[in-house]
């Protein structure tokens, strides 16, 4: 049968039917043979066939199943389209290399193949597809309405049951929400029997960074599932990295565990208490790495290596009272306060991201975060020295400035939601030190000093701003470190034993003891790990000079230190090198 007009089917029909224009069947109707649709069809009723061939439109009504009992239907090119309206079904195999329309609830009773277009975009998501049987993809695309607005989230969704989920699948979203945010669960897309001998791949289009709240679909195998879910962007958890690294590198490598420039004086004479001061130097650059977690309530975690590389200069001044000779019943006592100065700059790349998988993309850097930063400290100390023990006790109360401005971005996903600004953080310092010195070679002055120490900082930074105006919260937070080392030095004094040189190397291990600092975002918590340990190795050199008073620029002096030394840090977490310059008056 050889349709040009318009045709109103029912009953049997044997023999194939060619349809090049328009045929809706109003009747349960069987066509023993072939089905070649070239324009309109329309299954008002059921109807069977033994073959369906699609190259037009093939219209299922509502509540309308078609296929039982038949033969494969194929929807065979870009141009040709099946389209399922609200709760119809089609109970034949499907191949499809066109669109399959789905408007409400539809049913595919004998599975789905091919590499077509699945359109379940309407303006609503309120669509599900039913699968019973395999869905064998060669590059299926699922076109899918989701409401990202974090309020009343929800998407189509696709059901598949009583077979596999193999082949390659592209899942395509269109959002309808009312702006966008946190997800508050996970939103099911795809469902699957996990016992089933399932082998598929995904794609996603349409998700990504809104804001700064990234969007991806994430895989629970064990429950059979491909859920959309949120999560801060990744660059936002690493902004936060920047700080707790730049602040952790602070209190670790520029102003490390160190004690202040206390040195007794080699002959005390009738003054064995006398003022002091003191002065250093230091500078350096580092590399420091932390993981960072980012996790919101919808179950989405986006995970990124950041990476932070800082340069840094600093001055340290202090002023003591030093009691010498064993003044204090046999110690040796030096107590007074210190003034510090530190700045620099650190740099850290905001990353490009899988969005199927959240994850950070290394190779793709778009833009960058720089950062200068200043801090300004005070403190007080006190040293005491007996019989080659040597303990020290300090404090120091810091403020530190941070001025972030994003380079090479021109918009918001580049910028991965940063907003230049400048923000600070405010923080406490205990530390202290125990040293014995333990001589080696006694006739070649070889001695061999153990060190052990910590130093606690309490931190607390202000709130950062970002793109979409939500607030970073990096909870208050405190490292922990602990130290412990040895120096081996060497001193050679001069004939008339007015000046000593002293030549030294150390090793030192250190263990920051913080084990996760949080922040929140919109719902979402992000953490960050710490610096860890490392190992630091130094090699320097002391200098004593003794005066008579009027040596040194007519001062009073009567004894002059100095000490220069370069050291380097090595972990998986930081790499840095380092300078002090030292320089110390007992009057």
């Amino acid at each position: 049968m050889v349709n040009d007009g318009t045709l109103t089917l029912a009953g049997t029909v044997t023999g194939n039917v060619v349809n090049s224009s328009t045929i809706t069947v109003d009747g349960s109707s069987n066509v023993v043979g072939v089905i070649d649709n070239n324009e309109i069809f329309n299954a008002a009723s059921d109807i069977a066939w033994d073959v369906f061939n699609n190259n037009g439109s093939f219209n299922v009504d509502p509540g309308i199943s078609v296929g039982s009992g038949s033969g494969l239907l194929t929807n065979s090119s870009s141009t040709s389209s099946v389209n399922l309206s609200n709760n119809s079904a089609i109970e034949a195999a499907l191949l499809n290399n066109g669109t399959l329309s789905v408007e409400g609830s539809a049913t595919l009773g004998g599975g789905l193949t091919g590499n077509g277009t699945v359109d379940l975009e309407d303006g609503a998501t309120d669509d599900t597809l039913s699968v019973t049987g395999d869905l064998a993809s060669s590059g299926l695309e699922f076109v899918i309405d989701a409401d990202l607005s974090g309020t009343t989230s929800a998407t189509d969704n696709v059901v598949i049951t009583g077979g596999a989920l193999t082949g390659d699948i592209t899942l395509s979203f269109k959002d309808i929400g009312e702006g966008f945010g946190d997800l508050t669960s996970p939103i099911e897309v795809f469902s699957y029997d996990a016992a089933e001998a399932n082998d598929f791949s995904f794609e996603t289009l349409g998700l990504g960074v809104v804001g700064t709240t990234l969007y991806f679909v994430d895989e629970d195998a064990a429950a059979g599932l491909l859920n959309l879910v949120s999560a801060s962007d990744p660059n936002l958890g690493g902004l936060t990295g920047a700080v707790v690294l730049t602040q952790s590198l602070i209190g670790s490598v520029v102003n490390r565990p160190s004690s202040p420039f206390v040195v007794g004086v080699a002959i005390p004479g009738d003054r064995p208490c006398g003022p002091g001061t003191w002065a250093r130097q230091t500078g350096g650059v580092a590399d420091a790495r932390a993981t960072i977690d980012s996790s919101s309530p919808s179950g989405g975690t986006a995970t990124i290596d950041s990476e932070v590389s800082a340069n840094y200069r600093g001055v340290q001044l202090g002023v003591d009272l030093n009691c010498s000779d064993g003044f204090y019943n046999g110690w040796d006592l030096a107590y007074g306060g210190l003034f510090g100065f530190n700045d620099g700059n650190t740099v850290q790349p905001v990353f490009g991201f899988d969005t199927e998988t959240g994850t950070i993309d290394a190779s793709n850097v778009v833009s960058v975060n720089n950062t200068d930063f200043q801090q300004i400290y005070f403190g007080g100390y006190v040293s005491a020295f007996k019989d080659g023990l040597l303990l020290d006790l300090q404090y120091r109360i810091e403020d530190t400035s941070f001025d972030l401005e994003n380079s090479g971005a021109t918009d918001d996903f580049e910028r991965g939601g940063v907003v230049d600004q400048s923000f600070g953080s405010q923080s406490q310092t205990l530390g202290g030190s125990l040293s014995y010195q333990i001589p080696l070679i006694e006739e070649e002055r070889v001695n061999l000093t153990p060190t052990v120490g910590f130093s606690i900082t309490q931190t607390s930074v202000d709130t950062i701003q970002t793109i979409d105006n939500g607030d970073l919260v990096i909870e208050d937070f405190t490292n922990r470190i602990g130290f412990a080392g040895a120096t081996l030095s060497k001193t050679i004094i001069a004939p008339n034993g007015s000046f000593a040189n002293t030549i030294f190397g150390t090793v030192t291990y250190y263990n920051d003891f913080t084990e996760t600092i949080d922040a929140t975002l919109d719902g979402s918590t992000i953490t960050s790990s710490s610096l860890g340990a490392f190992t630091e190795i130094g090699v320097g050199m002391n200098y004593i000079q003794l005066l008579d008073g009027d040596e040194l620029l007519g001062l009073g002096a009567r004894q002059v230190n100095a000490s220069v030394r370069v050291d380097g840090k090595f972990s998986d977490s930081v790499d840095a090198w380092g300078f002090s310059a030292q320089m110390r008056l007992d009057f």
